[in-house]
């Protein structure tokens, strides 16, 4: 079920994108070790071993943590990236030791405390407003323990600016994808187009 918010929504509701997203993006993969390390750094023995994933995605970022003992909730709003995670994490599911939730990052509550909440690649930037944001952050620092920690990333206007006026296209044997987007500076918006064909 879909948490009721006030806050306009910016679901990924592609398929097409999902299913891209789980077979190329390596980003989940590349901070996720970091991510765990920095926190029992900072904790040591006392670290919680339980993780809020805020934009969870197809449960890449999740499934590391789970790998090494930790329990895992993981909400995000877009239904084709949660069918993705639900394969990906079926076992973890299974057993109990992880959670998916569909929700909006804007506005949700989770049965915590959780010791880390995470949410990375850029996914906040995809809130509509300052408030959406701001509300955000509450709904996380509601879920997490006393003390706890959140690790999350955000693109900036120099980011959008360098990344974000771009083209590509990726045409292989089974796949034809083209991204397109747009940033322009006014009004901090930006404008992506994303389409796919692929070959059954």
């Amino acid at each position: 079920m879909v948490s009721a918010s006030p806050f306009p929504a910016q679901e990924i509701k592609s398929s097409a994108w999902a299913r891209y997203y789980a077979r190329h993006s390596t980003f989940a993969r590349t901070a996720a070790p970091r991510i765990r390390e920095l926190y029992e750094a900072t904790y040591g023995a006392a670290a919680e071993r339980s993780v809020l994933d805020v934009c969870c995605g197809v449960g890449t970022l999740a499934e590391h943590f789970l790998i090494h003992g930790y329990t895992v909730t993981g909400i995000d709003l877009s239904e084709p990236m949660l069918a993705i995670a639900r394969q990906n994490l079926d076992g973890y599911l299974k057993d109990g030791q992880a959670r998916l939730i569909q929700a909006d990052a804007a506005s949700f509550s989770v049965d915590g405390p959780f010791g880390l909440a995470t949410c990375t690649f850029d996914a906040l930037n995809m809130l509509q407003t300052s408030e959406a944001l701001s509300s955000c952050f509450g709904c996380v620092r509601r879920a997490l323990a006393p003390g706890g920690m959140f690790v999350f990333d955000l693109m900036t206007r120099n980011g959008f600016w360098r990344d974000y006026n771009y083209l590509g296209v990726r045409d292989t044997e089974d796949e034809l994808y083209i991204f397109k987007s747009v940033y322009g500076g006014a009004g901090n918006r930006v404008g992506v187009r994303n389409s796919s064909n692929r070959s059954q």
